[in-house]
């Protein structure tokens, strides 16, 4: 019955997984270089405490499930979505492996914007002999993962070795690579992981909004209003993430900035201007082309 309801509860996973994908994904953007002069602005950021993901470091496993190192990620940001009070799981598909050394320093630049950031690496794999199970099976597959999360201050606030393991099955199986084994053990041990960390953000609620951004002669900005057709489009400014359309957003006025609008399944807009009080932008984005069609 237990393995009944874990293969319940994976497959429940990945279908969340295939809904939410798109709405998980995270805008990366280049931290904004300070300047000695400036003057420290908060962005605003409401209640929902952001929780990025990078990409999993899957070692033995990418031979057997490539595309986990992105599908895991997303699974882990829906356990955060369901289970995890006022927390937002987001994915940064382009951010660097977990496995990569520019994790070695903390966080990277294209993660500004966020609360914690987890980074994940399977860092063992290997079969287990044991006693049969209901389904007759006895051996085990044995997942080992490292799970590290990072706070808005580059500090390590949880780092943790978590085991998973998934019975090798000796009779028809379900197709697909998330479900060998292998992949089925390594997710065990992710949704472990996933748990820890909505541990650690219910008994930290008093969690900083989001990294403090520097914006040169603050006092002397006007106001741009950004809009799109249609709306909650990505706005980036110089590309920085500065949130969704519709927005009133503070520039150097005099200071030609390019201003970018970006949604998914729509071509992005972008233009160079120069700010100037009462600035209005509404462009209108053209969909994407599909099926290969595209110039």
């Amino acid at each position: 019955m237990v393995h009944h309801s874990t293969l319940l509860i994976v497959l429940l996973s990945l279908s969340f997984t295939g809904c939410m994908r798109e709405t998980n994904r995270w805008q990366e953007t280049d931290a904004a270089a300070a300047k000695p002069e400036a003057v420290t602005v908060e962005q605003a950021g409401g209640d929902q405490r952001i929780v990025l993901f990078a990409p999993a470091a899957l070692g033995k496993l990418a031979d057997i499930y490539p595309d986990g190192r992105l599908e895991l990620p997303h699974k882990m940001a829906n356990y955060i979505d369901l289970l995890a009070k006022n927390a937002d799981g987001r994915v940064g598909e382009s951010l660097p492996d977990s496995g990569s050394s520019e994790w070695d320093s903390g966080r990277v630049a294209a993660t500004r914007g966020a609360h914690l950031v987890v980074v994940t690496r399977v860092v063992d794999l290997r079969r287990e002999a044991g006693d049969p199970d209901v389904h007759g099976a006895t051996e085990r597959q044995i997942a080992i993962v490292e799970l590290r999360v990072v706070d808005i201050d580059g500090r390590i606030v949880l780092s943790r070795q978590i085991r998973g393991e998934s019975p090798v099955q000796k009779r028809a199986k379900f197709t697909g690579q998330s479900n060998e084994p292998e992949s089925l053990a390594t997710w065990q041990a992710l949704s472990t992981a996933s748990g820890l960390v909505r541990d650690y953000l219910a008994d930290h609620p008093e969690l900083r909004n989001v990294p403090k951004q520097v914006v040169p002669n603050a006092i002397n900005l006007v106001e741009v209003a950004i809009d799109s057709e249609p709306s909650k489009a990505d706005i980036l400014i110089d590309g920085a993430f500065r949130g969704t359309t519709p927005q009133v957003i503070p520039l150097p006025p005099g200071k030609e900035v390019t201003i970018s609008i970006e949604r998914q399944g729509f071509q992005p807009w972008s233009r160079k201007l120069v700010p100037v009080s009462g600035m209005k932008i509404q462009p209108a984005l053209e969909p994407k082309v599909t099926g290969g069609e595209g110039k």
